[in-house]
């Protein structure tokens, strides 16, 4: 695949034929990307229009936050959406409960 970044058109995938692994990508609940093998890193964004990394999986972490969608025409326009709607509602939705309740306390401390 090809994404323009800093005004250049860049490859996006490297693909390697000499991979001797059975890896695979895994797409947590929580909306992390992290590789099935080794120790427990995701896909980071680093900072807006720079490449992604790899850091350690934290949760609730929105810079580790990977939304998968397609974009369809509509009206004579590229829309971009989710790819499944439903899920991606569900998802926002868990991680929006889990953050109000992680933060709840530390809330309430702060007002006692």
């Amino acid at each position: 695949g090809k994404a323009v970044h800093e005004n250049k058109v860049k490859s996006t995938l490297v693909v390697s034929k000499t991979c001797n692994t059975t890896g695979y990508w895994i797409w947590t609940s929580q909306g992390q990307m992290t590789w099935s093998e080794g120790c427990a890193k995701c896909v980071t964004s680093m900072k807006e229009n720079t490449p992604v990394a790899f850091t350690f999986c934290k949760e609730l972490s929105e810079d580790q936050n990977v939304e998968i969608g397609e974009y369809h025409t509509e009206n004579g326009s590229s829309v971009l959406r989710p790819r499944d709607v439903k899920e991606w509602e569900i998802r926002q939705a868990a991680i929006r409960n889990e953050q109000l309740s992680s933060n709840k306390v530390v809330l309430a401390k702060a007002l006692a």
